[in-house]
């Protein structure tokens, strides 16, 4: 049986500040927790649209906002996970938005314009076309990653690990 390595609920925020002498300019990494993607996989996939909705090309809608219209980031990503592949995690995992900024006063508005975005998809969900615009994207970029027979080869050999270990 594989252990659990999922953490405690978190019962507050938790912020820290490192200094690295060799950043050109300083960005931030916003973390929340997700629910498990093997228990709560529908939860999960919504975490996935989630992260293409708000920074995955130019009509998403933290580019929109943060890099074009504000013009407080220069650039700004979410993912889920912690390696880059949002279906290689188990246990609760994070959901990460990281940006670039110049101004280093600016920070507080980036919070803030993250944390509107965030309640105007909860309060009025999603806007017209944007789910279909997200879902083919990401359908074709799995597809286009498993086009490669060593591609495939390693989702089977997760897929069996899974299965010998579950």
């Amino acid at each position: 049986m594989r252990p659990n390595f999922g953490e405690p609920p978190l019962a507050s925020e938790r912020r820290a500040v490192t200094t690295d002498a060799h950043a050109p300019i300083p960005a931030v990494a916003i973390g929340y927790r997700v629910p498990d993607p093997v228990a709560q996989l529908d939860d999960h996939l919504a975490g996935v649209l989630l992260s293409e909705i708000l920074t995955e090309g130019d009509a998403s809608r933290l580019q929109r906002r943060l890099v074009h219209r504000d013009r407080l980031v220069t650039d700004v990503s979410a993912y889920l996970g912690e390696f880059g592949d949002p279906f290689d995690e188990r246990d609760p995992t994070a959901f990460t938005i990281t940006a670039h900024y110049p101004n280093p006063e600016s920070l507080g508005r980036i919070l803030a314009v993250v944390d509107e975005e965030l309640a105007r998809v909860a309060a009025d969900g999603l806007e017209s076309g944007e789910l279909d615009r997200v879902r083919t994207r990401t359908v074709s970029v799995l597809f286009r990653d498993l086009d490669a027979v060593l591609s495939r080869a390693l989702e089977f050999a997760k897929f069996e690990l899974d299965l010998r270990s579950g």
